[in-house]
């Protein structure tokens, strides 16, 4: 007779998979298996796994979604679960919304305690956003690649490899917002495969349009420019699919924005209207979000 075990390690375990499926848009998939777990682990201890999960995929779809009442309702959940990933999420959808003095606050108080209260994930994650927290749309302060590169530091002693990835991809955008271009496209090409075989849909995004971005502005001549964007336009379409799933749409408008300005810059018109209407038609059908926030790698 088969025996069915129902221990902490099947309820663990589903809630690995809802994660997997939620960090690659399959939100009613999640869902799915999240209730799945519910049903079979209703109780504590155990049933603190799958509603930490639930409700950190809930504060993350609902920030990608710029929902931002419900994102905080879920971080209020968060917070009588696992303190410290609750202030994590709220500084996330602080960066989000474009409060960054208020991320800066709550990261502040996360940072300053001791190792044994913080782990160093949550350190090294805190660390990501404080610098993110550093930069606007005008401005990237030097202060931000000082963070960004201690941070490195710590990710590469404590071996958590992906998170190392990702602040370098960090340290590639501040180093192409400083038009260091050639050397921000080093960095990336580093980088992507680590992003690309372990993230998720966002990050696998985010890197993608970044490849693009310095891989362009590296390039000497509008003709050279014109030739990159042409072997590198699958790149841009998968970023602006993965960010569609997910519903960010100011990521969506980064990307139309970005090649209406490029085809502007070589004077192709056509085809800067085109994406200069993808680009209007995006705003007008997601009036609750703020163009002030476009352009910004969160």
């Amino acid at each position: 007779m088969e025996r069915n075990h129902n221990g902490e390690g099947l309820c663990q375990a589903l809630c690995n998979v809802a994660m997997w499926l939620a960090n690659h848009g399959d939100f009613t998939a999640s869902a799915c298996v999240l209730s799945r777990a519910t049903e079979k682990f209703p109780r504590f201890p155990i049933a603190r796994n799958w509603m930490l999960v639930e409700s950190y995929i809930s504060s993350q779809q609902a920030i990608y979604g710029e929902k931002w009442s419900s994102a905080a309702i879920a971080c209020d959940h968060l917070f009588h679960l696992d303190k410290n990933l609750s202030v994590l999420q709220r500084a996330n959808l602080n960066i989000a919304r474009g409060n960054r003095s208020v991320a800066l606050s709550l990261l502040d108080q996360l940072l300053s305690q001791d190792d044994e209260q913080l782990e160093p994930l949550f350190r090294v994650r805190g660390m990501l956003m404080q610098a993110q927290s550093l930069i606007d749309g005008q401005n990237v302060p030097p202060e931000s690649l000082l963070v960004l590169n201690r941070a490195a530091a710590l990710a590469k002693e404590k071996h958590l490899s992906f998170e190392h990835s990702i602040i370098e991809v960090n340290i590639a955008y501040v180093l192409h917002r400083m038009g260091m271009h050639q050397q921000a496209l080093k960095v990336v090409k580093m980088n992507i495969e680590n992003v690309l075989a372990n993230g998720g849909i966002y990050d696998k995004a985010k890197v993608h349009f970044l490849f693009v971005q310095c891989l362009i502005a590296s390039a000497p001549t509008k003709e050279s420019k014109l030739e990159k964007l042409k072997t590198t336009m699958e790149q841009l379409e998968i970023a602006i699919g993965f960010f569609t799933k997910l519903e960010c749409w100011n990521k969506v408008k980064d990307v139309y924005m970005f090649l209406a300005k490029l085809y502007n810059e070589m004077e192709m018109i056509d085809e800067r209207n085109h994406y200069a209407l993808k680009f209007r038609l995006t705003a007008e059908e997601h009036t609750n979000n703020n163009n002030d926030l476009v352009d910004n790698f969160h």
